[in-house]
């Protein structure tokens, strides 16, 4: 499970990074700055999500493919 944790390591670290710039975008406006870093949060944990599900689907698919003339 190299490449799922690896893939899991760059996500945390681009959803950190992305977390903290918004923080410093927009540290004036409380209310701009946690609704940034909410907008941050949740698009990084979806995006995961939807990742992590492709990977595993194309690393043990649900149907074979079926070769071309065996019937």
């Amino acid at each position: 499970m190299g490449a799922l944790f690896t893939g899991t390591v760059i996500f945390l670290v681009l959803g950190l990074l992305a977390y903290f710039v918004v923080s410093a975008i927009y540290r004036n406006d409380k209310d701009a700055q946690g609704l940034g870093q909410l907008s941050v949060v949740l698009a990084t944990v979806c995006m995961y999500i939807m990742w992590a599900t492709c990977f595993l689907h194309q690393l043990h698919p649900l149907v074979r493919p079926i070769k071309e003339g065996a019937h």
